[in-house]
C-alpha cells in the first residue's frame, strides 16, 4: 500500500507540473505537444524505486522531486524553455510536504545551496553557460532531495551533458549548437535519488 501512495503522489506531481508547463508554454503561443503519459508513469516509477517503498513525508518528497523535475524537463527539451509556473510550482509542492515533517528551513537552505552554483555560472557566463531557467529548477531539486543529494545530482548532470556535449562534437556538431540541459537535471535528479548513499543522507 505504501509504494502504492508513493506511485500516486508522483504520478499527481508529475501531471500537475505538466499542467503549469502546458499552460505556461501556450501562454507563450508555443506547443508542448502531447501529454507524456508513459514518460511520467516511468518517472512515477522511478520515485517509488527510490523511495524503496516507504511513504513518509521526505519518501513523497523524493518521488514527487523526480517527477516533477521530469516533467519539467520534458517541458524545455519540447520547447526550449523552463518555465516559472513550473518550477515555482514544484517548489511550493515540495515545501508543502516538507513542512509537514517540520523541515521547512532545511529544506529551503537545500534549495538555495543547490542552485547557488549554477547562480554564479550563470553571472559568471552572462547566460551563456547556463540559462536562469536551469538555476530556477535547481531549488525543487535542491528542496527535494537536500543539499547532498542536490548537488550530486548536478554533478552527474554535468558529467552526463558534457559526455553528450564531447559525442555532437566529434558527430560534426558545431559548438553554437545548444542543447537543453533540463534533461540532464533530470537524469541526475533520478540519479542521485537512486543512489545507496540517498537512504543515508535523507
Amino acid at each position: 500500500m505504501s509504494a502504492i501512495v508513493v506511485f500516486l503522489c508522483g504520478l499527481a506531481t508529475a501531471l500537475v507540473t505538466w499542467i503549469a508547463v502546458n499552460g505556461a508554454a501556450r501562454a507563450e503561443k508555443i506547443d508542448p505537444g502531447r501529454v507524456p503519459f508513459a514518460i511520467l508513469i516511468f518517472a512515477a516509477a522511478v520515485g517509488t524505486m527510490a523511495a524503496r517503498g516507504q511513504a513518509t513525508a521526505d519518501d513523497l518528497s523524493l518521488a514527487a522531486t523526480i517527477a516533477g523535475v521530469t516533467s519539467c524537463a520534458i517541458g524545455d527539451a519540447r520547447t526550449g524553455y523552463l518555465f516559472d509556473r513550473a518550477t515555482i510550482g514544484l517548489s511550493f509542492v515540495l515545501i508543502g510536504l516538507a513542512a509537514s515533517n517540520g523541515h521547512v528551513l532545511s529544506a529551503l537552505s537545500s534549495g538555495a545551496i543547490v542552485a547557488a552554483p549554477l547562480a554564479v555560472l550563470f553571472v559568471l557566463t552572462r547566460g551563456a553557460g547556463i540559462g536562469f531557467g536551469d538555476v530556477k529548477l535547481a531549488v525543487p531539486i535542491g528542496i527535494g532531495l537536500g543539499s547532498v543529494g542536490g548537488l550530486s545530482a548536478l554533478g552527474i548532470a554535468f558529467v552526463s551533458g558534457a559526455v553528450i556535449g564531447i559525442v555532437l562534437l566529434a558527430r560534426g556538431r558545431s559548438r553554437s549548437n545548444v542543447f537543453r540541459f533540463g534533461p540532464f537535471l533530470a537524469v541526475g535528479t533520478a540519479a542521485s535519488a537512486l543512489t545507496p548513499i540517498a537512504a543515508v543522507i535523507r
